[in-house]
């Protein structure tokens, strides 16, 4: 049975089983990852909130060019925060904290 076959009639609650290759688990998260990306951007023009894009320059995970390349398709202010990693919420709460307040009307 494949992977996708044995989750879909295996999984309890939404989780997935735990006999999932690491490579299994990735492509599955990666999947859901796709899907919901699409159908976010497929709603963003029906976005009525302030938004702002911030991304850590010190990101090692992710390159500022996909924040800065979302911020272009959405239509939305980017910002760069200089010495900030992957998690700018967690390492400077603070000010991220103010960005949002910032951002809001």
């Amino acid at each position: 049975m494949h992977w996708s076959d044995h989750h879909r009639h295996h999984s309890v609650g939404g989780c997935p089983p735990t006999d999932l290759t690491s490579a299994d688990a990735f492509t599955l998260q990666y999947g859901r990852f796709a899907r919901d990306q699409n159908a976010f951007e497929a709603s963003l023009a029906r976005l009525k909130t302030p938004v702002e894009v911030i991304w850590g320059a010190r990101d090692i995970y992710i390159d500022s060019a996909m924040g800065e390349e979302f911020a272009r398709r959405a239509g939305v202010p980017f910002r760069l925060l200089g010495g900030i990693g992957h998690y700018p919420q967690l390492q400077y709460p603070d000010l991220v904290a103010r960005e949002i307040a910032r951002a809001g009307p």
